[in-house]
């Protein structure tokens, strides 16, 4: 497959040498480990085909899940003689930016590598990794980019604990919104009156304020999904992984880095 593959053109900013220098010395650190990354999916896009894979068609791509490689690949709609090509090619630095500036805080150096030298998302375990400004979005699509998503997440997680505090008529729009995206609830009931606090169903009894689910952790990101609600997160300060269903509490890897080489062990990586 050609070098290609992996490759977009790119405007040059300006260096700022403090930063650049930086830069290198992650990209130093990390070079072996993203060249055998886009190995890893240039060989897994070959196997993009009926009968060594599965297909979700979408409207701008398709997302391939490889079961032997334990691998999603997120690509452009194949035509005929064109070789296999991500579906959203490596972010550019002012994409990377803009995600950080509405995240208040830098993407850990790996993950933000990723992004500049591989794709812009989809691509990774489950069902690839979700991306940055302009990248890929998931399966639940709606959400939004890793930003937007962080920002769901506590919005998500405020509006439940206003619920278990409060009842239904205390909560915002807003709140209500985000909870019913979640399933939590439906605008139906709600305007049929049926999310009330006279009503059981409608809420969970009043609890205290050591009693209530915790805010959501700060620095920590959606980093892909397995389906069934479950989503595997990445923390920005620390860079340890953990899995869960809005209550991350299960532990999947040390660091970003032993995540992604125990996924190019072929490791299965879902543990709920």
């Amino acid at each position: 497959m050609p070098s290609s593959f992996f490759t977009t053109n790119r405007k040059q900013h300006a260096p700022n040498f403090m930063a650049l220098k930086k830069d290198e010395m992650s990209q130093d650190t990390y070079d072996d480990l993203i060249a055998r990354i886009r190995t890893h999916c240039q060989q897994t896009a070959q196997d993009a085909r009926p009968g060594s894979g599965r297909a979700r068609k979408a409207k701008d791509y398709v997302r391939w899940y490889i079961p032997e490689r334990k691998t999603c690949l997120v690509l452009k709609p194949e035509e005929d003689g064109q070789e296999p090509t991500f579906a959203f090619p490596p972010a550019t630095e002012q994409q990377i930016r803009e995600t950080e500036q509405q995240l208040g805080f830098p993407l850990p150096r790996l993950l933000r590598l990723l992004y500049a030298r591989i794709a812009n998302g989809g691509f990774g375990p489950g069902f690839g990794i979700i991306g940055a400004v302009n990248g890929y979005l998931g399966v639940d699509h709606i959400l939004g980019s890793i930003a937007r998503r962080y920002q769901w997440e506590i919005d998500f997680a405020d509006a439940l604990r206003q619920l278990y505090k409060g009842g239904w008529a205390s909560l915002t729009p807003e709140g209500r919104q985000v909870l019913w995206e979640d399933g939590i609830g439906s605008r139906e009931l709600w305007e049929s009156g049926q999310l009330t606090d006279d009503e059981p169903e409608g809420e969970a009894p009043p609890l205290e304020e050591e009693n209530l689910p915790a805010p959501w952790p700060n620095h920590l990101l959606p980093l892909c999904e397995h389906g069934c609600n479950i989503t595997t997160y990445l923390f920005a300060d620390t860079e340890q992984v953990v899995q869960g269903m809005h209550d991350p509490y299960l532990v999947v890897a040390a660091s970003h880095e032993e995540w992604l080489e125990r996924w190019l062990a072929g490791e299965e990586l879902q543990l709920m």
